[in-house]
């Protein structure tokens, strides 16, 4: 089966994965995480990106994931907030205020999206101005792994994130240098 065919018949889903915040020891929400079917060449992330080669199709695919990790966080009834990765170039398209514009009203819990860092940026402006808007309905942003692939200190003084995820390599390094 395709990847479009799994997004089609909605065979992908979310785990949901706990955030801490370490200073306060406390859960603060949790992160939608895409599987493919078990089993499926699919069943991986980065498979699934991966097979994600057009354009339109890796844009299905971030909009999926985002309503699919919505979808398992309403159905547990979790509290705390919800953390959605979205390629942020894809979320800098203006088209895309409507899908997100929907996707909130419909969430039961505060979303935070968390910009990737998987590709670089192509417009800034266009980010920040979509940033903005989604602002107004409620949003909050996350850097994901700030200091891996590229993500940027750049970025972050430019949108000016409510959270930031540090890459794991530098808190590995940060314990073992006590």
């Amino acid at each position: 089966m395709s990847l479009q065919q799994l997004i089609q018949t909605r065979q992908l889903k979310s785990a949901l994965q706990p955030i801490v915040d370490t200073y306060r020891s406390a859960l603060i929400g949790y992160e939608g995480l895409i599987r493919g079917p078990k089993g499926h060449e699919l069943e991986r992330p980065d498979a699934l990106f991966a097979a994600a080669a057009s354009p339109d199709l890796r844009h299905n695919l971030e909009l999926h994931c985002a309503q699919s990790a919505l979808t398992a966080f309403d159905t547990r009834h979790f509290a705390g907030l919800l953390f959605i990765n979205i390629d942020p170039n894809i979320l800098a398209l203006p088209s895309t205020f409507g899908t997100f514009e929907a996707l909130k009203a419909e969430a039961k819990a505060p979303i935070v999206l968390e910009l990737s860092e998987h590709h670089p940026v192509a417009d800034t402006n266009a980010l920040k101005q979509q940033i903005l808007k989604l602002r107004t309905i409620g949003y909050r942003f996350a850097i994901d792994d700030l200091g891996a692939g590229h993500s940027s200190f750049k970025l972050w003084a430019e949108i000016r994130p409510d959270f930031v995820k540090v890459d794991r390599y530098f808190i590995k390094e940060a314990l073992l240098n006590k």
